[in-house]
């Protein structure tokens, strides 16, 4: 089932705003994409046809067989949990999935097989290049599959995905290469490989929300892979290390951005933008970061956004020195950042908007008493659509008088629910 506009609504289609009480046989789809925002069998309440509308959802087509014939027919109560990563909208996950599908590197053959002369003697043989031109393209094809499956069903795979990227760059380089044997280190690196999956996702994410352009929603995306290169040039018992960092390793913790600059600019086939903003991913806007210590002002909008979403999933990840912090405390410890001067205030207001403060499938507790499961973001971030426990009943917190008291999933984890306990000294670490 499709969304329509009302000049291509067929005869059968209906309103959303009149489909309350219908059970539907088949899924309703994102328009313009197969994404599933409401599963079969699933009946139509009034808070989802609140929140397809919110989709941009006018007209859907179910049989009129399936009208609900009693309340004791009645199918089980929908929930509109996403199932991407992050609880992304439909609509967010199926313009990524197209710009993956273009490639996050240069695809062109023609432009290839011309960076291959500089390789070596093999590659002066035109068939050589050819051939390795388009092995190319589908190295790129397999990470754009990769990264989408991430996306999509939270299937992550960082140590397969960078060994892509391995691939692809030790085709131009060959493998001889500094750079080259940096990536293949990287791609054995279990936790960062993740991380950096799943900062590319989020990143790419929140500059197309801020309506950057594809070509920067890419170079951004680049910028999530490989903007941690440098850390591999760390010693590897500070990686390995499950304590908070010393002063002595957060000095060479800062010294990372420069070794990854330095790492990038050698590669053949990564725009020298990338290397360049890469050194900018540890700049605070107040001075504070590092290794320049960048004023907001001074630092590219690329690196705003991927240092932005890299401190929220530092934040929510939990590390064997200290818990995960809340999701909610994470956004409130970001405006307080953001009023600070600390990260971009638009950007961490795109970001609360974006993924909201609680997760679907986050389960809180709300000033009625009753608990409720999350099931996906709304227009008022911290005011999220939730499913009762006790009773189904779907409530969008943004047009009740209900608010949520506390997470009761944060508390079974033991996660950090106050932005004050949240230590400065995060922003040294170590983001995985």
């Amino acid at each position: 089932m499709s969304n329509t506009s009302p000049a291509q609504a067929p005869d059968t289609a209906i309103a959303v705003e009149d489909a309350e009480g219908l059970c539907l046989s088949y899924p309703v789809m994102a328009p313009d994409s197969q994404a599933v925002l409401v599963k079969a069998n699933t009946e139509i309440t009034a808070a989802l046809v609140k929140h397809l509308q919110k989709f941009g959802i006018q007209y859907i087509t179910p049989p009129e067989s399936e009208r609900k014939a009693s309340a004791s027919e009645a199918a089980p109560v929908a929930r509109l949990r996403s199932e991407a990563l992050f609880g992304l909208p439909a609509s967010v996950v199926a313009e990524l999935s197209g710009i993956l599908d273009e490639g996050l590197f240069e695809r062109d053959v023609t432009k290839l097989r011309d960076m291959m002369l500089t390789v070596g003697r093999k590659m002066l043989d035109p068939e050589y290049r050819e051939y390795y031109a388009a092995s190319l393209g589908d190295i790129m094809q397999n990470l754009g599959v990769k990264l989408t499956e991430a996306m999509t069903n939270q299937k992550i795979q960082g140590r397969s995905t960078m060994h892509l990227v391995r691939s692809y760059f030790e085709a131009l380089n060959g493998d001889w290469s500094t750079s080259v044997k940096m990536l293949e280190l990287y791609s054995k690196h279990s936790r960062l490989a993740d991380h950096s999956v799943k900062l590319t996702i989020l990143s790419m994410a929140l500059a197309n929300h801020l309506q950057f352009s594809r070509r920067e929603v890419k170079e951004v995306g680049a910028l999530g892979l490989m903007g941690k290169l440098g850390l591999m040039k760390l010693a590897p018992e500070i990686l390995a290390s499950t304590a908070a960092p010393t002063r002595f390793e957060q000095i060479e913790i800062m010294k990372a951005p420069q070794y990854s600059t330095m790492l990038l600019e050698q590669l053949i086939g990564l725009p020298k933008k990338i290397a360049a903003v890469a050194n900018q991913l540890s700049e605070r806007g107040d001075g504070t970061g590092y290794p320049r210590g960048l004023a907001l002002r001074n630092t590219s909008p690329l690196a705003r956004v991927v240092s932005l979403a890299d401190c929220y999933l530092s934040l929510v990840a939990a590390k064997p020195f200290r818990p995960a912090v809340q999701p909610n405390a994470a956004c409130v410890f970001l405006l307080q950042k953001a009023a600070a001067g600390v990260f971009e205030r638009r950007s961490v207001a795109a970001l609360i908007e974006l993924i909201g403060c609680y997760p679907p499938g986050y389960l809180v507790e709300l000033s009625s008493r009753q608990q409720a499961v999350v099931i996906a973001p709304s227009t008022r971030p911290g005011r999220p659509l939730v499913e009762l426990t006790d009773t189904g009943e779907q409530l969008d917190l943004s047009e009740v008088d209900v608010t949520i008291l506390r997470s009761v999933t944060a508390a079974d984890n033991n996660e950090i629910s106050d932005w004050r306990d949240i230590p400065e000294s995060l922003l040294l670490e170590l983001p995985f």
